[in-house]
Formats: structure tokens, C-alpha cells, sequence
């Protein structure tokens, strides 16, 4: 029986892939030396890759901010100090129904972290 373990549905990241490539004007400023093309070819579309701030912020436009849904994102960075990095992303509309809240820790593959955790 085929199972369904290790794949990833990539409809996420067509969507935000389709939403940036249909709404260039609000993220190419920030792709230096790439085109919109590019950079979801390399940023977003890749099935083994993390999501960037920019990639997250197209995400968030199109998801959830026609739902006036903020986005609020904690990361746990292994920053030095007690405290979290919080990143808010409001609606484009400015009007706030709800806040949705994720908490991210990105992966580090570095050997000495690798064995901190064995």
C-alpha cells in the first residue's frame, strides 16, 4: 500500500509563487539581481527548502490577508537571551480580525548541534 509519508503538498508554494509572479510590483525591490521568475524558482518552489521572510509575507498576502488575518511569527533562533524574535505581518488592508500564530525554529544542520541533540 503507497504511503503518504515524506511528501509534501506543494500547494502552498505554487500559490505564493502564482500570487508573487501576478503581484511583481510588491516584491521585486526586494529580489537583488533576480527576477520574480528566479526567485520562486529558487526560494519558493524548492520542496526541501525553509520559507523566507519574503516568501512568508507573500504567503501571508495571499491567504490571509483577504481574511483580514494577521500573521504573528515567533522565532526560536537559539538568539542569545531569554527573550523570542516576534514578526508581525498585518493585513494590506489594515483592518485586524484575528491573529494567526506560528512558532518557527529553523534548522541548523551543523555537526556540533547535531550531536548537542543525540
Amino acid at each position: 500500500m503507497p504511503t503518504s509519508r515524506g511528501k509534501t503538498n506543494p500547494f502552498p508554494q505554487t500559490l505564493t509563487a502564482a500570487w508573487m509572479k501576478t503581484h511583481p510590483e510588491n516584491y521585486v525591490s526586494y529580489m537583488i539581481g533576480q527576477t520574480v521568475d528566479q526567485y520562486c524558482d529558487e526560494h519558493i518552489m524548492p520542496m526541501d527548502g525553509e520559507i523566507d521572510h519574503l516568501g512568508l509575507s507573500a504567503l501571508k498576502d495571499v491567504i490571509l490577508s483577504p481574511a483580514s488575518l494577521a500573521l504573528e511569527v515567533t522565532y526560536l533562533d537559539r538568539s542569545a537571551g531569554e527573550e523570542v524574535n516576534l514578526h508581525r505581518f498585518d493585513p494590506i488592508s489594515g483592518y485586524t480580525a484575528s491573529t494567526v500564530r506560528l512558532l518557527y525554529r529553523p534548522f541548523v544542520s551543523s555537526p556540533a548541534v547535531s550531536h548537542a541533540h543525540r
